[in-house]
């Protein structure tokens, strides 16, 4: 995982480590060669693929034992279909998982949980046939 240079703060960060702490397995105070390496690997969109790198460089570098954590931002839909048939252990979506992944899962005797952690901005563009030339509005 690449060094970022603006560590995170606040509760954002403090509950995205609480959670990845939950999956990585129960930290010990003591670290040594013989201890296992955890490893814990999601996927989804990429919204907030910048802020889970961050985490996870601070999470890995203080963990003890060591975990490998990695998230590959592949789209929402896909990483919903990695978390459903097992690939990676989280997904992150901009929508709550698909009925029919959500119906897979459950079929399995597995349960899960939708964390609300992210809220990002939201663009509208729309393009109206005819209209050549755009011109800036003054809204006040």
């Amino acid at each position: 995982m690449a060094k970022h240079g603006k560590p995170i703060t606040g509760h954002l960060a403090f509950n995205l480590a609480i959670l990845l702490l939950a999956w990585a397995g129960v930290a010990r105070s003591q670290n040594n060669s013989s201890m296992p390496l955890y490893q814990v690997h999601g996927s989804g969109t990429s919204n907030p693929a910048l802020i889970i790198w961050r985490v996870m460089d601070v999470m890995m570098a203080r963990t003890k034992p060591k975990i490998a954590l990695s998230y590959r931002s592949i789209g929402s839909g896909a990483g919903g279909d990695e978390f459903t048939n097992g690939t990676s252990a989280f997904g992150c979506g901009d929508v709550p998982i698909s009925k029919t992944n959500f119906d897979n899962i459950t079929k399995q005797n597995k349960s899960m949980m939708h964390v609300p952690y992210l809220v990002g901005s939201v663009s509208i563009f729309h393009n109206i046939p005819g209209i050549g030339e755009v011109r800036r509005c003054d809204v006040r």
